[in-house]
């Protein structure tokens, strides 16, 4: 859990470190482009991630007849196990097009998915979860889904296509 919170947007906090650089690309984003970018989650805390792993798991076995270990496996593909969140280290938020409110691939067709990709290293962020990395990282494309890593660590995994753990594997591991 993050020491401090603050705002970012639309009432979601993050951790305090990083609520500044969401502003600014938000804010930017307006003011140069006219692209309206909303927050729709920010950190949550294990009790509230639990909830929505839990929803999930209940709904795939109302919904498709899996067993709980079967749902529980295909829920950790969607939502993050609780315990496991970045939202809940307060460093990940869930941007959208303010026109287009929808968590699901059409996002990636958005002005502001499309402006995101293109500037958000500039403030730190990455996108978590890019297409056709799901092997790699374990979860579903999530054109939505932005994770602050630093403009340094996100300049170089956006200009290379990479995900968080190709950059780990490559920068970090001994």
């Amino acid at each position: 859990e993050p020491k401090e919170v603050a705002e970012a947007d639309n009432g979601y906090v993050t951790d305090a470190r990083i609520a500044d650089a969401a502003k600014k690309m938000i804010s930017d984003a307006r003011a140069k482009d006219n692209v309206r970018i909303i927050a729709l989650s920010g950190y949550r805390d294990y009790e509230y991630q639990k909830e929505l792993f839990d929803n999930k798991v209940e709904r795939l076995q109302q919904e498709k007849g899996y067993s709980v270990s079967k749902a529980r496996e295909e829920a950790a593909t969607v939502v993050a196990v609780p315990g496991t969140s970045e939202h809940q280290l307060g460093l990940a938020l869930d941007l959208v097009d303010a026109r287009h409110v929808k968590l699901n691939e059409s996002q990636e067709n958005t002005a502001a998915y499309k402006w995101l990709y293109k500037h958000c290293a500039e403030y730190g962020f990455i996108v978590r979860y890019p297409n056709g990395k799901t092997d790699i990282t374990g979860i579903i494309y999530e054109p939505w889904h932005f994770r602050y890593v630093g403009v340094e660590a996100a300049t170089y995994i956006m200009e290379n296509n990479l995900t968080l753990e190709e950059y780990l594997l490559d920068h970090y591991t001994p």
